[in-house]
């Protein structure tokens, strides 16, 4: 994950920068300083706007005793929409421009959640100072029924016992 992390730190603005020189030859330098400022200001505008709708629909959840999941969801794509917005560059401002759709933001919500909720059963195990596996939990010993019926345990643990294999 670093290594991925220094491969974009480092590629992202040789991409960008090839980028301008080839959109500065089309359109003009000026232009394309124009244009990269428009992006900016446009994406911080739409932004806000769409993160104070989010901000009134996380309201209405809680007012209903909701958790606003989806808006926190909503809200954390939407400041790196807008992080990638202010960032000079065409690369940055087309993620930026695609974070700030609803329907995009939603299906980065749930393959995130996705991702986490299917993630490695081994890393919720415990395991002891013996290399052991520990699970938490309750347990209650019932003695092994003698075939008779009467058996106290039988009464009080009825509901608490496994059927019979």
């Amino acid at each position: 994950m670093p290594l991925l992390i220094l491969f974009i730190l480092i590629a992202l603005p040789v991409m960008e920068i090839s980028v301008f020189i080839r959109v500065g030859g089309q359109i003009g330098a000026s232009v394309t300083v124009l244009l990269t400022i428009f992006t900016a200001f446009a994406g911080i505008y739409l932004a806000r706007r769409q993160g104070l709708v989010v901000a009134v629909k996380m309201r209405e959840s809680l007012a209903l005793g909701k958790p606003p999941v989806k808006e926190l969801i909503h809200g954390f794509f939407l400041f790196v929409g807008g992080i990638c917005l202010l960032i000079p560059g065409f690369i940055t401002d087309v993620f930026g421009v695609l974070l700030l759709l609803p329907p995009v933001r939603s299906w980065l919500g749930r393959m995130g959640a996705a991702q986490i909720l299917s993630g490695n059963p081994e890393r919720a195990t415990y395991r002891g100072p013996d290399g052991k596996t520990i699970i938490e939990g309750e347990f209650r010993h019932v003695e092994p029924s003698n075939g008779t019926g009467n058996d106290d345990n039988e009464e009080q643990d009825e509901n608490h016992r496994l059927p019979p294999s």
